[in-house]
This record gives C-alpha cells, sequence and structure tokens, in this order.
C-alpha cells in the first residue's frame, strides 16, 4: 500500500490552537522597567518548532492585525511555518484576550457565533 502524495502547496501538519504574545520583564536603555513582547503560545510553538525542522507547516489561529500580530507572523515566516491558515482578526489584541479565557474556540469563531452557557436547571 502506498501513502498519496502531499499536493506541493499543502501541509503535511495543520497546528490548531494559540498565538499570542508573552510580554517578559527588561530593562530599558536607561535601567528603567519594562516589557518585551515576544512570541508564545503552546501551538505557535509547536507549529514554528516543526516550520524549522523543515516539516510543512501551518497555524490554524486567529492573529490580531496589530504590531503584536505582526510580531507573530514575522516569527512564524521566519521559522517557515505557512500562514496559508491563519484567520485575521480585525479587533487589536485579541492574542491577549484569548489568554485571558483560556479558551482557543474564542479565537476561531466570530464574535457573533459564540453561544452563551446557558444557566443549570
Amino acid at each position: 500500500m502506498s501513502a498519496r502524495p502531499e499536493p506541493a502547496d499543502q501541509p503535511a501538519v495543520v497546528v490548531a490552537g494559540d498565538a499570542l504574545t508573552d510580554l517578559t520583564p527588561a530593562r530599558t536603555a536607561d535601567g528603567a522597567a519594562a516589557f518585551q513582547p515576544r512570541p508564545g503560545g503552546s501551538c505557535l510553538n509547536v507549529a514554528a518548532g516543526l516550520g524549522r525542522l523543515r516539516v510543512p507547516t501551518a497555524l490554524l489561529a486567529r492573529i490580531s492585525d496589530d504590531h503584536f500580530g505582526g510580531l507573530l507572523r514575522a516569527h512564524l515566516a521566519a521559522s517557515g511555518t505557512r500562514l496559508t491558515r491563519a484567520l485575521p482578526a480585525s479587533a487589536p489584541h485579541s492574542h491577549r484576550r484569548a489568554s485571558a479565557r483560556g479558551r482557543v474556540g474564542r479565537l476561531l469563531l466570530p464574535r457573533e457565533r459564540h453561544r452563551r452557557p446557558r444557566p443549570a436547571p
């Protein structure tokens, strides 16, 4: 039995989940406290790692169009991860809201498709 070959434009792996910006403590040139933005999120890290290993990989996540989203896109592109499955998020800082909620599904669905939980009987 032979495996069906993957088309050249299709990734072998699609990682679905979080892509967020970690703000790590840093210092400015004059010694003042600051934060350094760094790409993060377990799913983004897995996708970037696979890309660096030259595995054809795409990340399915919602990435904002602001500065932080640009940081994530640049990091993924530099690792060789395809952005063909990334969904645009017009609301700024959507990745921070998602990390606070801890629900990846809210990243992948437009706001009008979110369902509120029903109260217990």
